[in-house]
């Protein structure tokens, strides 16, 4: 029997959680660290850290933000994205504080990156997350940096 599992996608941006509405509205939700905290307390399976603000700008991974969650006593795995572009990137994501990193914008532009990454961290530790919209029943992929 396949057991069900709940992953909690937690889309931050500036700093805070917040409620994406097709990825041109945003509705604050509230800090990060509170949101995870209830999110752990509610027992899910996994945390998905999604820091829509990172890669659309070409800056690095929120470290900080990573150092921050992984400080408080949680016991649900954390996957990280945002920024994400290079092995070293990875790495440093790893090291400090997530279990697994998730990616979109370098699997569309970079999959030999891709491959060199799930060496160096090992595959089980990378996700692919790629936005999917349905149009006359055809699914195509959502670029949300070029918003098309």
């Amino acid at each position: 029997m396949i057991k069900k599992r709940i992953a909690a996608a937690v889309v931050v941006k500036n700093n805070r959680v917040v409620q994406s509405f097709a990825y041109r509205r945003y509705l604050p939700v509230g800090k990060p660290v509170d949101v995870i905290q209830n999110l752990d307390r509610w027992s899910v399976d996994d945390i998905i850290i999604l820091d829509i603000d990172r890669s659309s700008k070409n800056l690095e991974p929120n470290y900080e933000i990573i150092k921050e969650i992984s400080s408080i006593p949680i016991s649900t795995p954390l996957t990280y994205g945002g920024g994400i572009s290079s092995v070293k990137d990875a790495i440093q994501v790893i090291a400090t504080g997530a279990e697994r990193i998730i990616v979109d914008n370098l699997f569309i532009k970079n999959p030999n990156m891709l491959k060199s990454i799930s060496k160096s961290i090992g595959s089980q530790g990378v996700v692919v997350c790629l936005p999917i919209k349905l149009i006359n029943g055809k699914a195509f992929h959502y670029d949300y940096i070029k918003k098309e």
